[in-house]
């Protein structure tokens, strides 16, 4: 899906480094954070997800803020909320030129 993709470097878990003792939000039981990930098209980046078996936690709804959106948890319980600007909040809300001005 172009220009919907994240790379991220590997990454090592921390589970193989007892030291530092982390525990993962599903470990712990609660989120330690949510990322917010801006996208093209939100159905189509959902359809997907949840054909490869992604846990969905919210279904693609319209957000009183003009946005698209739905969220799902990795294996691991950190939240990703996938976010897609609505055109019609676009256009509405887009500044309006005075007279004069450039």
């Amino acid at each position: 899906m172009a220009g919907e993709s994240i790379w991220l470097p590997p990454i090592r878990s921390c589970d193989e480094r007892p030291s530092l003792q982390y525990r993962n939000p599903k470990k712990i039981g609660h989120t330690t954070q949510s990322l917010v990930i801006a996208i093209d098209d939100v159905e189509r980046h959902f359809a997907q997800a949840k054909r490869l078996g992604a846990e969905i936690l919210e279904a693609p709804n319209d957000t009183e803020y003009g946005h698209r959106r739905y969220r799902a948890s990795d294996p691991e319980g950190h939240e990703w909320c996938f976010t897609q600007e609505l055109k019609a909040h676009r256009v509405a809300n887009r500044p309006h030129k005075r007279k004069g001005t450039a």
